[in-house]
């Protein structure tokens, strides 16, 4: 394909398969054809969006770290924020980068709750986590040398537990959902949060 771009100056990718197109992208950008890369990033955009929508999550991996790609990196994102219950809730969001899930969940325009997020990262790092990649999300049903593996789970989301607004989450949701995993919060933001639940909440509910 490129070949035939430099020959003739033209370049029809109606009938190419997206995945070979993504792997254009990829190589006009370490070829440093500007002009063609800039087409090729269009073009998906443009005439692959369903195909983008369905593959976030391999679009996302391929590009993220690709300086020149963050069009398309941001068009991916905006698609997410939109409506990020499908993304989160898929088999690939597992597997994501954790910078990319760092630079999601840091984003003020992801249209998401935020017991949804909490919910989603204890899943994702339990996956994450080699010690506890056969539990299941249910610390309730866990014993007690679970505890002690929570120790890793705590390693594995401490730089992202800063970026959940735990005053966001009803006080319900908290007591089920995130009260049994303080041992992975941070003292300090254990502070900050039972603080605002049992001063400013009752002053101000949600």
């Amino acid at each position: 394909m490129i070949l035939t771009y430099i020959y003739t100056g033209e370049l029809d990718l109606t009938d190419d398969l997206d995945e070979d197109i993504l792997g254009l992208l990829v190589a006009t950008d370490e070829l440093l054809l500007e002009e063609l890369f800039n087409y090729v990033q269009d073009y998906l955009i443009r005439e692959r969006s369903i195909w983008i929508h369905e593959n976030l999550v391999q679009v996302l991996h391929t590009v993220f770290k690709l300086v020149r790609c963050e069009k398309l990196r941001d068009y991916c994102f905006e698609l997410i924020c939109l409506d990020p219950k499908p993304f989160i809730t898929s088999k690939e969001f597992l597997s994501l980068d954790k910078d990319i899930l760092y630079d999601l969940l840091e984003r003020s325009d992801l249209q998401i709750e935020e017991i949804d997020a909490w919910d989603y990262l204890i899943k994702w790092g339990i996956k994450q986590t080699p010690s506890l990649k056969s539990k299941n999300g249910d610390i309730i049903k866990w014993n007690n040398k679970n505890y002690e593996e929570l120790k890793e789970l705590k390693k594995t989301l401490n730089e992202f537990i800063p970026l959940i607004r735990f005053t966001k989450i009803p006080p319900a949701d908290y007591f089920d959902k995130v009260r049994p995993y303080k041992m992975i919060i941070p003292y300090n933001i254990n502070d900050e949060i039972e603080e605002f639940y049992y001063k400013d909440y009752t002053i101000n509910p949600i």
